[in-house]
């Protein structure tokens, strides 16, 4: 969806989307390199998600998605994290 958007830097007018029906959030934020805070993004309702590979890769200047790799798994998502991150946390 942001796939490539380098200067996408600020997405607190998403906090309140509906993506409840959602299943597919593979590399949604791929790329997005100015990207520094997902916080907005806590409380999306993803339960339904089944595709998260790559979400976040290329977001260089992402400091912490921790909390939102929390809250997926704690709703018993399988995730591959380390897919989802592995490029800017250079894992």
């Amino acid at each position: 969806m942001f796939f490539g958007c380098s200067s996408l830097s600020d997405i607190k007018s998403l906090e309140n989307w509906n993506v409840s029906n959602g299943t597919y959030f593979s590399w949604m934020f791929r790329g997005c390199s100015s990207l520094k805070d997902i916080k907005s993004l806590e409380n999306w309702n993803i339960s339904n998600g089944t595709y998260f590979e790559g979400m976040f890769r290329g977001c260089s200047s992402l400091k912490d998605i921790k909390s939102l790799e929390i809250g997926m798994c704690q709703m018993g998502l399988i995730l591959h994290l380390c897919s989802m991150n592995a490029h800017h946390y250079q894992i």
